[in-house]
């Protein structure tokens, strides 16, 4: 059998791409405040089954970033409740999921 190579990679793609309106569709709203300020950190969401919203937020940066939370969340990772305004560090390549209370 063949040598196989499996090729991957994650990152966040140029900030100047995004501005040519090539990523406009695939990418979350830019003023969504789950982002923060930085433009590193990208937010998804899904509804789990009992309804909450659970947030997946992303640093895609190896400085950290920070994100003021606009409603209060629950860490499912370390159980934490975090009352809505609470500013969010998020390390270098940090993912956290949080679901709204």
């Amino acid at each position: 059998m063949g040598a196989r190579q499996l090729v991957g990679g994650a990152g966040r793609p140029d900030p100047a791409v995004p501005d040519a309106g090539w990523f406009d569709p695939a990418l979350p709203r830019l003023d969504d405040p789950w982002r923060g300020a930085s433009g590193t950190v990208t937010a998804t969401s899904a509804t789990a089954r009992d309804g909450p919203t659970v947030r997946f937020l992303t640093n895609w940066s190896f400085e950290p970033a920070t994100v003021t939370l606009p409603v209060a969340v629950r860490d499912v990772v370390s159980g934490a409740a975090l009352q809505a305004g609470t500013v969010l560090e998020l390390t270098s390549s940090d993912v956290r999921v949080l679901v709204e209370v």
